[in-house]
Parts: structure tokens; C-alpha cells; sequence
């Protein structure tokens, strides 16, 4: 999110709650609140509007609305079948690009080698695979909510310490 969409949804709340952040808040929010989809948050900040609360939100209650109102990861059957459809499709040794993060990072962890050569019908492979994308989706919305990096910032950080 950009740093004017940022400050049009804050001067959204101050005029809701009557009350001014000021120049340094600002920057706190603008910090805390760029890694947030636009949509997602303004969808919060209207929710949080709409709540009628007496106080104006903090970070983590903007977060957490945002999160509630549209970042969303994919169902784990969804992730499956993407994964499995690129497998067949595809020849390589080296993972394709997927949809999310939270699949791309099923595919780092699991090993693309070992998914694309697994048996499509060994569901034991298919449960500890959906057990693992349930963690992983956990340790992100966690990330979301409190602002610890994302596995897409994670990851950029990984290839840029490696280079």
C-alpha cells in the first residue's frame, strides 16, 4: 500500500473518531501498515468505522481488521491442486511460479523433487503436506497481524543475503 493510500484511510479514522494523529503518529501508522493490501485495509478501516468503538484503533486493531476483511490464504485443496497440476505440467527440476506465497512456501519446505516425484494417491504424503500448509498459514497471519515479516519479505531477504 502506498504511503497516500496509507494517510487517506488515517485522515478516514481521524475524521470518524475526532481525533488527530499529527505528523510523527502518521509515520508510525504509514511504517507499520505499508505491507497491508489496499483493499483488505480499507475494507477494515470501514469496518472498524462501522463498530462504533469510542477510541482510535491502534496498528495491530487496523492489522487485524484488514485481515478479517480480505487476506486471505488459499483452502489447502486449492494449494493441492495447483501444485499437482503444475507437477504434470511440468518437467523441470526447478519449482514453477505459484499463486500465493503461503504455496510457494509448501513447495520450498516439502521439496519440489519430492512432491513432483510422491504418489498422487499416498494420502499420508497428502496429510503431513496439509498439516505443514496449516502451519505455515498460522506463522503468516501471524506475521500480519503483528507486522513481522512476511514469507514474501522473508524470502526476499534470504536471496539478497545470498548474493
Amino acid at each position: 500500500m502506498t504511503k497516500n493510500e496509507i494517510a487517506s484511510l488515517i485522515a478516514r479514522l481521524e475524521a470518524a473518531f475526532e481525533h488527530d494523529v499529527g505528523e510523527t503518529t502518521l509515520s508510525v501508522y504509514i511504517d507499520a501498515l505499508e505491507d497491508l493490501d489496499y483493499q483488505s485495509a480499507r475494507l477494515g478501516v470501514e469496518t472498524i468505522i462501522r463498530s462504533g468503538g469510542r477510541f482510535f484503533p491502534r496498528v495491530s486493531e487496523i492489522r487485524r481488521a484488514a485481515f478479517e476483511s480480505g487476506a486471505r490464504f488459499p483452502a489447502f485443496g486449492e494449494a493441492w491442486a495447483e501444485m499437482s497440476s503444475r507437477a504434470s505440467a511440468g518437467n523441470g527440476i526447478d519449482p514453477p511460479a505459484f499463486s500465493h506465497p503461503v504455496i510457494t512456501e509448501l513447495v520450498r519446505q516439502t521439496g519440489w523433487e519430492n512432491f513432483r516425484l510422491s504418489d498422487p494417491l499416498d494420502t499420508y504424503f497428502e496429510h503431513a503436506a496439509k498439516e505443514r500448509y496449516e502451519a505455515i498459514c498460522d506463522r503468516e497471519m501471524r506475521a500480519l497481524l503483528t507486522g513481522a515479516p512476511s514469507l514474501t519479505e522473508r524470502r526476499r531477504f534470504e536471496l539478497s543475503a545470498g548474493e
